[in-house]
């Protein structure tokens, strides 16, 4: 078991600094319904890849047993189909795509190289994801049908965590190139590397706002780091917590919340926060480990795990703490929960 509660099954595999920084239409997927739920399960002693519905009903596993899941999946902006990282024959982890209706499972990497975080770019054209490339992380873009692979990031130090903007322009990325964690942008043809935040302390995680305006982001302020947000081109940078050991950001879809995870407890625990930095509310609540906080797209419930029953199993609950709803009951562990757009 890792030191957040999570077994190394289901976390073993993601890139340590991811941890610290961090229904369909009617063929798609279970239920017919536009509100799926995409994640982590633990089926036959192997992290595979399942769907359920948003009260947890029809779930489906679309994974088989010679793909192990490596961290989140990622829904393409149109709902159709989810990227993921995967290992097979105890192989590094590639970067695969599938139908939410488990058909079509295209390999879009098969080399030597250990790929992971997949995100799907909103105009759905590209995939940023994580290479570990002779021991040096790097952001890769690549084509959803596997062509056009582009190193974005080209640096000595480690590249990793990427995050497309709204209008698809641009990625930031969390780099070490000039020897402390920062914040970098770069356009999708790797022109105009840009350091947005240039401090001293280690800085990661960026999360872009739904209108591309403000990043969201973790920060080291003092031991622990702390969730702040900054303008795109980096101005404005305030924080918004103090001492929260602050990880996992996702932004509401109206842009007026922040859901994180804090562990200044020494459990994690999944809180929402304004952008001013007030109303910050304990959503999970729990004496164990709660983790991966995910809206549904219209910003009414939030997904996330917990472990309060002595399992990883999927909960969701409203914004204002109310509303707590187990979806997921199962031997196994359930984790990473991504809601369908």
């Amino acid at each position: 078991m890792t030191a957040n509660g999570y077994t190394p099954l289901m976390a073993a595999r993601i890139p340590y600094l991811a941890v610290i920084f961090g229904l369909m239409a009617s063929a798609c997927g279970p239920g017919h319904r536009q509100d799926s739920i995409a994640f982590l399960c633990e089926r036959e002693g192997t992290a595979r890849l399942c769907l359920m519905e948003s009260d947890g009903a029809h779930q489906l596993t679309l994974t088989d047993t010679s793909l192990e899941m490596v961290g989140a999946p990622d829904w393409s902006p149109d709902g159709s189909s989810i990227a993921f990282a995967a290992a097979s024959d105890g192989g590094p982890a590639d970067i695969f795509v599938i139908r939410a209706d488990g058909s079509q499972v295209m390999r879009l990497t098969d080399d030597e190289y250990e790929d992971s975080d997949p995100v799907w770019c909103p105009s759905g054209h590209f995939i940023a994801f994580s290479s570990l490339i002779d021991n040096n992380f790097d952001v890769i873009l690549i084509h959803p049908d596997g062509t056009s692979r582009l190193n974005l990031s080209l640096s000595s130090g480690t590249d990793t965590l990427p995050a497309c903007s709204p209008d698809s322009s641009r990625v930031a990325f969390y780099s070490t190139r000039d020897g402390n964690g920062e914040i970098y942008v770069v356009n999708l043809d790797g022109s105009g590397l840009t350091n947005l935040t240039n401090t001293p302390a280690d800085d990661g995680a960026p999360a872009w706002s739904p209108d591309g305006s403000r990043i969201a982001l973790t920060a080291f302020a003092g031991d622990v780091p702390d969730l702040f947000i900054m303008n795109s081109d980096g101005s404005g940078r305030r924080a918004l917590t103090s001492g929260a050991a602050a990880e996992a950001i996702a932004w509401s879809p109206n842009g007026e919340l922040l859901a994180f995870v804090g562990s200044n407890n020494g459990d994690g625990e999944v809180y929402v926060v304004a952008l001013d930095g007030s109303g910050m509310v304990n959503l999970s609540n729990s004496p164990d480990v709660d983790l991966y906080p995910s809206w549904s797209s219209d910003g009414t419930l939030i997904a996330f795990m917990s472990r309060r029953d002595g399992n990883a199993e999927i909960y969701r609950i409203e914004p204002d703490a109310s509303g707590l709803l187990r979806l997921t009951n199962d031997q196994g562990e359930d984790g990473i929960p991504v809601w369908q757009p």
